[in-house]
C-alpha cells in the first residue's frame, strides 16, 4: 500500500531585487525525500525573468504611537516619483509639510509641534510594495520554497581582495 502526500497550492510573494546585476531567478522546491542522503529533495520549479518595470501593490499598515512620532519605514517599501507613500491619522491623510522622511535611514517621523499626535489617534502607513507573485500548484503540503537570484555573468558578488 503506497501513501500519497496531500497535494496543496501555494503562492509565494517576494521582493524584487531592482539591481541590474541580477538577470533572473530559480525558484527550488524543498521536498522531504528519504532516498537522499541529507533527506531533503531539491528540485527546480521555476526560472523567472527578472522585471525591469516594478509590479506595485498598494498595502496599509498600521503604525503604532511612540512619543518620539518616529517609525522605522518598511522594508519592503518601493518609492519613485509616481509611487509615493501617504500618511493617515484618524483616517484623514496628512500634509508632507508635518511629516519628514529620510529614504536612505528609512525612517518617518511626524513634527509634533506643527501636527500634536494623541496616543489614541490611529496611525496608518499607506505605501507601494515591489513584489513577485507566483503560485505553485500540486506540491506537497510540508514542501518549502527557495528563492535563489542569479546575477549576470559580468557581476561580481561576494568576496573580493584588494591588492595594493
Amino acid at each position: 500500500m503506497a501513501i500519497l502526500p496531500s497535494m496543496v497550492s501555494k503562492t509565494i510573494s517576494f521582493k524584487r531585487m531592482n539591481s541590474k546585476h541580477v538577470k533572473e531567478y530559480e525558484i527550488y522546491g524543498l521536498f522531504k525525500d528519504d532516498t537522499y542522503a541529507s533527506g531533503i529533495r531539491r528540485d527546480l520549479l521555476d526560472r523567472i525573468d527578472n522585471p525591469n518595470e516594478p509590479n506595485t501593490q498598494l498595502t496599509e499598515i498600521p503604525l503604532e504611537y511612540n512619543q518620539s512620532a518616529t517609525w522605522e519605514l518598511p522594508e519592503d517599501m518601493y518609492l519613485d516619483r509616481e509611487h509615493k507613500f501617504k500618511l493617515f491619522i484618524n483616517n484623514a491623510i496628512v500634509s508632507s509639510l508635518f511629516f519628514q522622511y529620510n529614504k536612505y535611514n528609512r525612517l518617518l517621523t511626524i513634527d509634533k509641534n506643527l501636527k500634536p499626535i494623541q496616543s489614541t489617534d490611529i496611525i496608518t502607513l499607506q505605501y507601494f510594495r515591489d513584489r513577485i507573485i507566483r503560485e505553485y500548484r500540486n506540491l506537497e503540503e510540508n514542501c518549502k520554497i527557495e528563492i535563489v537570484p542569479i546575477y549576470a555573468d559580468t557581476y561580481t558578488y561576494g568576496n573580493h581582495n584588494v591588492i595594493i
